[in-house]
C-alpha cells in the first residue's frame, strides 16, 4: 500500500502539528483501504454476475474432423444482435463456456465441409447442417451423436434440450434429403431439373408437415414454441393456423423471448387484417422526433417495410417514390427499416436520398415487424385516409401501383359483393318455387333465399363476395327422400338438389334431368366442372344409399330386412366415402376440394396425416371461407381427440370444479370418492338423452350405496329451460353446466356426441365410456358396482 507524506511549512506548531498529521495519516490510509476493500467487492460481484450466466457445453461427435467450431450466439447487446465465439475441437471432442443473460436458442457450425451444401457459388443454408442447441445461465448440455452428410447429433441435460432433440431427430434428416435435392437441381437442367426440384419441394412440405404435427403433439415444449416462431418468421404455415397453435400452448415458457415475440405476431395478425385500424405512434424516426400515423389521416399511407441487406426492397425504392411524388396529394409513404444497425441505418443512401418518414424497427423495444405480422421483404401495407388497412403486398413489382390507382379512386373501403346468375333447364323437373340456404363468410347464422320458378326453368341472380357453393332445393316432390311410408317428413339430401359453386360476376349455367333425383350439374369454369365430375360419380351411389335409408322407415320391414338393408347402405356409404376420398387426394385445391376434405376429416383423412393433405392447398384458396372452415373443424377434432385420450379407460378423471349448479352451491368431483361416479353428458334439446334419464334414475335408486349420479349440462343462452326441467322432471341429482374456458368440461371430457356417459371409479379413474343410451349400457355398468 502506498504511503502519502504531508508538506507542512516550519511555521506551524510542531507537536501539535505532528499529532494532527499522523491523525489525518492514518484517515488517509483506512480510505485507501475502504477503496480497495470496495473494488475488490465490485470485483468479486462482477466474477458472481458473470458465473452465474456462464453456460457450459460438451461432447463427442463421430466424425467431427474439424479444428475449430463457431458458435453463434443471440446477443441484444451487440450491433448486429448476436456474436460469434470459437469453439475449439479435439479428437471429436469440445468443451466450450460462454455467457448468456436469459434462455437462449444458439446454433454452432461444426467446420466439417461435407455437411455444407454447396450449390453453384454459394450454399443453401439448411438447418440440419448445424447443431442446435438451447442454453441459459448455469445450464450444462451433453451433445452426441454423429456427423455424415448431416449433423446428426443433438443435445441432453434438460428438459428443454431433451424436447429439442426429439423434434430435430425426426426433421433432420427429412429437411437433409430436401437440401440434397435441391443441391442436385442446382447441377441440372430442364426436365431433370424440374423433377429433382419437384422432389426438393415435396420433401420441404413433408418437414413442414412434421413440424406442425409435432408443434400440435407436443404443446407444453419449448422447442414447439420455438419452432412455431420460427415457421412464423417463414411464413411456412398460415398465421391462422399459427394462432391456432400458439394458443394450445401453456403459459410455462410464457417469459421467454420466443413465447413474447411469437404472443407479439399472433396480436399482430389479428389486429392488421383487412380492414383494422391501425394504431401506430413512435418515437424512433430518424430525426428522434414522435411519430404518430393519425397525423396522416385524410391520406393513404405505404407502409414501406425494408433493409439495406434486401435487394428487392433497395431496387424498387425510386419506382416507389415516383408514385408518392406523382400522388403527393394523396399518398405519403413510411419506410420501416428492419433488420439494420442504427449506424447503417443512419448512413444508407436509401435513408438520406428519400424524403419520407423513416422509422427504425427494434426488436427489442420496438418491433414493428411483430407487431405488423411482418414475413417476407418488402412488406408494403396500405392504410385508407379513414386508418384502415385496405391492403398487404409483399415483393415489388409493376402489379402492386396498379392496384393502388385503382385503389385510390376508391373512396369507401367496402367488401364487394358482386352478382352471380343460374340459368339450368332440367328435363322432367316441376317447380314453383327454388330456394337455397345461404350462409355469408364470418357470419354465424345463414338465411333462406326464395325465388319464383316455372316448370324445369332456373334462372336466378343473387350476390356472393367469394366463389361459394350453393345447393337449390325444388317442390317437386319426385326427387325428394321420404323418411316413410306417409311422407310426413324427408332427408335434405344433396341428390335432391342442384349444386353449383356461385362465383362473383359470372353466369353459371347447368343441365340435366331429375328422374327419382337430380342428375344436373352446372359447367363453364373449373370450380363447377370439378363439382361435377364428383357429383356424377358419387350421386347416383348417394342415391341409391338414401332409397335404402327410406327403406328402414317402413314398419313392416322385420329386424333380418332392416339388417339386410342397413348393411347395404353402409357398404354404398364406405364406397361414397372411398369416391370422394379419391378425388380429395387429386383435386383439395378447389373449393368442393376443400368442401369435402372437411365432410372426410377423421374419418378417410385421419387427423394424423391430415397436414400431409393440407399441405397440398395451393396458397390461391387459403383466403377462402371453406379452407376456414377445414382448418376450424381439424383444430375441433384434434382437440377432441386430445381430450378422449386424456379421458381413456384407466386415466385420471379431470378435477370438476364449479359453482354454476342447480343447488346454487359449489360443487368437486372429488367431494364424490368412495364412490363409482356416473356422469352423464346431457342436453335439454337432446331427445335422446332426457328420453333415457327416467331409467338412469331408477338404477341409480337400485345402486344408491355404490353409486353417484352427475349430470352436466351443454346448453346455448338462458338456463331457465335446464332449471325448469331439473325441477318438473325430478332430475334430483347433482346437476352443474358446462361452461367456458376450463369450466367446459364437454370439451374437457372430449365429448362430440350426446349422450354421453362416462363412469368414473371410487378412487377418481375413468372406468369406460359410452355413447347413447340401451340396455347394453346398463349391463355393463352393472359388472362394476356388483
Amino acid at each position: 500500500m502506498n504511503s502519502y507524506r504531508l508538506v507542512i511549512p516550519h511555521t506551524y506548531n510542531h507537536i501539535g502539528l505532528k499529532r494532527s498529521v499522523i491523525k489525518l495519516k492514518n484517515t488517509i490510509l483506512m480510505t485507501k483501504t475502504v477503496i480497495v476493500l470496495l473494488s475488490y467487492m465490485v470485483l468479486l460481484f462482477n466474477t458472481t454476475n458473470a458465473q452465474e450466466n456462464t453456460f457450459k457445453i460438451h461432447g463427442t461427435i463421430k466424425g467431427l474432423d474439424s479444428e475449430k467450431m463457431m458458435a453463434i450466439i443471440t446477443d441484444p447487446n451487440d450491433p448486429n444482435g448476436y456474436r460469434r465465439e470459437n469453439v475449439e475441437v479435439k479428437n471429436e471432442s469440445f468443451e466450450f463456456t460462454s455467457e448468456v443473460s436469459e434462455l437462449t436458442h444458439i446454433t454452432i457450425s461444426t467446420g466439417v465441409d461435407r455437411v455444407v451444401k454447396w450449390a453453384g457459388r454459394g450454399y443453401i443454408p439448411a438447418k440440419s447442417s448445424l447443431l442446435a442447441l438451447f442454453v441459459y445461465p448455469g445450464a450444462n448440455v451433453s451433445i452426441k451423436g454423429e456427423i455424415s452428410d448431416f449433423v446428426n447429433a443433438y443435445p441432453s441435460g434438460d428438459d428443454v434440450n431433451d424436447g429439442l432433440a426429439k423434434l430435430n431427430k425426426a426433421i433432420f434428416p427429412v429437411m437433409n434429403e430436401a437440401v440434397n435435392y435441391s443441391v442436385e437441381a442446382s447441377k441440372l437442367k430442364d426436365d431433370i431439373k424440374l423433377e429433382a426440384e419437384k422432389k426438393a419441394n415435396k420433401m420441404s412440405a413433408k418437414s413442414i408437415a412434421m413440424k406442425e404435427q409435432f408443434i400440435a403433439d407436443h404443446p407444453n415444449l419449448l422447442a414447439s414454441v420455438w419452432m412455431l416462431s420460427d415457421m412464423a418468421l417463414r411464413s411456412h404455415l398460415p398465421m391462422k393456423r399459427i394462432d391456432e397453435l400458439f394458443n394450445s400452448f401453456s403459459s410455462k415458457y410464457s417469459e421467454t423471448s420466443y413465447y413474447k415475440e411469437l404472443s407479439e405476431r399472433v396480436n399482430g395478425y389479428n389486429s392488421t387484417q383487412i380492414g383494422s385500424q391501425v394504431k401506430f405512434k413512435t418515437d424512433k424516426t430518424i430525426n428522434g422526433e414522435s411519430f404518430d400515423i393519425k397525423d396522416l389521416r385524410g391520406k393513404y399511407v405505404i407502409l414501406d417495410f425494408w433493409g439495406t441487406w434486401c435487394g428487392a426492397c433497395v431496387k424498387g425504392m425510386p419506382g416507389l417514390m415516383d408514385f408518392r411524388n406523382a400522388n403527393k396529394n394523396e399518398v405519403e409513404v413510411v419506410a420501416v427499416n428492419c433488420g439494420d444497425t442504427q449506424e447503417r441505418w443512419l448512413k444508407s443512401k436509401y435513408t438520406k436520398d428519400y424524403n419520407w418518414i423513416h422509422v427504425k424497427s427494434n426488436k427489442s423495444d420496438n418491433n414493428l415487424v411483430t407487431r405488423f405480422n411482418v414475413q417476407g421483404y418488402p412488406t408494403k401495407i396500405v392504410v385508407d385516409p379513414n386508418g384502415k388497412i385496405v391492403k398487404r403486398h409483399v415483393g415489388e413489382d409493376p402489379e402492386f401501383y396498379e392496384e393502388l390507382n385503382k385503389l385510390i379512386g376508391v373512396k369507401e373501403n367496402t367488401a364487394k359483393v358482386e352478382d352471380f346468375k343460374i340459368t339450368a333447364t332440367i328435363e322432367g323437373l316441376s317447380s314453383d318455387e327454388g330456394s337455397y340456404y345461404f350462409s355469408e363468410k364470418d357470419k354465424p347464422e345463414g338465411r333462406w333465399i326464395k325465388f319464383p320458378m316455372q316448370g324445369n326453368k332456373v334462372e336466378y341472380t343473387g350476390k356472393v363476395s367469394e366463389p361459394t357453393i350453393i345447393y337449390l332445393n325444388f317442390t317437386d316432390n319426385k326427387v325428394r327422400k321420404y323418411s316413410n311410408p306417409l311422407k310426413t317428413g324427408y332427408f335434405m339430401s344433396t341428390v335432391s338438389l342442384l349444386g353449383f359453386v356461385a362465383i362473383p360476376n359470372k353466369e353459371i349455367k347447368a343441365k340435366g334431368k331429375a328422374t327419382d333425383f337430380i342428375e344436373a350439374y352446372a359447367y363453364g369454369d373449373r370450380e363447377n366442372d370439378l363439382m361435377a365430375e364428383l357429383n356424377q360419380k358419387v350421386h347416383p351411389l348417394l342415391n341409391k344409399a338414401m332409397n335404402l335409408a327410406c327403406q328402414l322407415g317402413d314398419p313392416s320391414l322385420d329386424e333380418n330386412e332392416k339388417a339386410k338393408v342397413g348393411k347395404e347402405r353402409e357398404e354404398l356409404n364406405n364406397e361414397i366415402a372411398t369416391t370422394k376420398f379419391a378425388f380429395v387426394k387429386e383435386n383439395i385445391s378447389s373449393i368442393i376440394g376443400l368442401y369435402t376434405a372437411r365432410e372426410l376429416l377423421n374419418n378417410k383423412i385421419s387427423l394424423d396425416k391430415a397436414s400431409a393433405y393440407f399441405s397440398k392447398i395451393s396458397e390461391d384458396y387459403k383466403s377462402s371461407m371453406y379452407y376456414n372452415q377445414l382448418m376450424d373443424r381439424y383444430k375441433q377434432l384434434k382437440i377432441e381427440k386430445d381430450n378422449i385420450e386424456k379421458t381413456s379407460e384407466g386415466k385420471s378423471a379431470p378435477e370438476i370444479v364449479t359453482s354454476e349448479t342447480y343447488s346454487g352451491k359449489e360443487f368437486s368431483l372429488k367431494s364424490l370418492r368412495g364412490k363409482y361416479v356416473l356422469i352423464d353428458f346431457w342436453g335439454t334439446w337432446c331427445g335422446a338423452c332426457i328420453k333415457g334419464m327416467p331409467e338412469m334414475k331408477v338404477f341409480k335408486e337400485k345402486h344408491a350405496d355404490k353409486l353417484e349420479l352427475l349430470g352436466i349440462a351443454s346448453e346455448n343462452g338462458s338456463t331457465e329451460r335446464w332449471r325448469s326441467m331439473i325441477k318438473n322432471r325430478n332430475f334430483n341429482w347433482h346437476q352443474i353446466l358446462s361452461g367456458k374456458g376450463e369450466k367446459n368440461f364437454v370439451k374437457k371430457f372430449g365429448v362430440s356426441a350426446f349422450p354421453t356417459k362416462i363412469l368414473v371409479s371410487p378412487e377418481g379413474q375413468i372406468v369406460f365410456r359410452y355413447i347413447g343410451e340401451d340396455a347394453e349400457f346398463y349391463k355393463k355398468l352393472e359388472t362394476f358396482l356388483k
